[in-house]
């Protein structure tokens, strides 16, 4: 991930962003790595490990600290995670077990999946309702008993996605990337932080592969360019 301010030159300030993927093309890991003052950086990883199509386990590491969460599947309404910890060379230490019992209902036209997370056997403290309508889909979290909430908005055009919209209901911020649907390869589009919008394009290597993630300012010309490189194993 490199920048370019108006009038200079391209500086690589040393952020890299690298995803794993299985032989299926799902993701598996991904890390980032974030410049620090030592010039060593700080990497924060993640890898997903999936069996017969489900979630099993989360593992997640921030210098030296280390989360895990593992999940189980009583039943098809219910999930059942628990997460264990781990700072520097102690032992692992389990924190939490936490269950997510999952309640789908139709109306109007609409589908709604409700995810209550709490503790085993006690009252829900969030509420997560994915609400499919047609190729729109509409994610909304509910802290219960707070103010917090969060709504996450997807839209589709013939397949196609449009736009990816998130709104922050207490800070009152918002984040949105819109694509083009003039074709297929949907190669270009906007990118929304509050009020400040970027245009971004994708250009590409021969064999179809992204090359490069390319953002511009167009009030400053300032541009954030993300190079990909690949590696098969």
């Amino acid at each position: 991930m490199m920048r370019k301010p108006s009038s200079h030159t391209i500086y690589d300030d040393g952020r890299r962003l690298i995803y794993h993927f299985d032989g299926n093309g799902s993701l598996k890991g991904f890390q980032k790595v974030i410049p620090g003052d030592d010039g060593l950086g700080d990497t924060i990883g993640t890898t997903w490990i999936r069996m017969n199509g489900r979630l099993r386990t989360r593992a997640e590491r921030i210098g030296r600290y280390r989360r895990r969460l593992t999940y189980e599947y009583p039943s098809d309404t219910l999930l059942i995670e628990t997460v264990n910890v781990k700072r520097g060379d102690l032992d692992w230490q389990e924190l939490s077990t936490e269950q997510v019992r999952i309640e789908t209902k139709e109306q109007a036209g609409q589908r709604i999946e409700s995810h209550f997370r709490g503790g085993v056997n006690a009252k829900p403290y969030q509420r997560t309702n994915y609400i499919y309508e047609g190729e729109k889909l509409l994610r909304e979290e509910q802290w219960l008993g707070a103010r917090l909430r969060y709504l996450d908005t997807w839209t589709y055009e013939s397949g196609l996605i449009t736009s990816f919209h998130h709104r922050d209901e207490e800070q009152q911020k918002t984040f949105e990337v819109t694509y083009s649907t003039a074709s297929e390869l949907q190669d270009e589009g906007t990118w929304c932080e509050n009020s400040h919008c970027r245009n971004w394009s994708m250009v590409y290597f021969d064999n179809g592969l992204p090359k490069g993630w390319i953002i511009i300012d167009p009030k400053t010309q300032d541009l954030e360019i993300w190079e990909f490189r690949y590696e098969y194993f």
